[in-house]
């Protein structure tokens, strides 16, 4: 939270008050999910895809919301497109030769 949000915040309001206030409280939570997800694909390397991600991610996320918190990421350079593909390996969906990207994640505690 900004130092100009917080000085127009009533002193009794936390960042939970802020949160139980979202408009989108699910958003939020799923939000959340899908970077700690990146998070815990990336322990042991600093390189993710979809592939490496998937395990990771708790059921009954709104696919849509992935590609959105990724999408944001790399705008906000905490992840970078390595320019390069591995297979999906997604069976499930008959998707598992398509090419999905591989990218980087030059600091993983950014991402808290």
């Amino acid at each position: 939270m900004s130092a100009e949000v917080a000085a127009l915040l009533p002193e009794d309001v936390t960042r939970l008050d802020l949160i139980a206030d979202e408009p989108a409280p699910l958003k939020v939570v799923q939000r959340r999910a899908i970077i700690e997800a990146i998070r815990d694909a990336t322990e042991e390397t600093l390189y993710f895809h979809a592939g490496t991600l998937r395990p990771h991610l708790p059921a009954g996320l709104d696919p849509h919301r992935i590609g959105a918190v990724i999408s944001t990421l790399l705008k906000d350079d905490l992840i970078i497109d390595t320019g390069r593909a591995a297979r999906s390996g997604n069976t499930k969906h008959r998707n598992g030769n398509r090419l999905v990207p591989i990218y980087y994640v030059p600091n993983r505690e950014a991402l808290a």
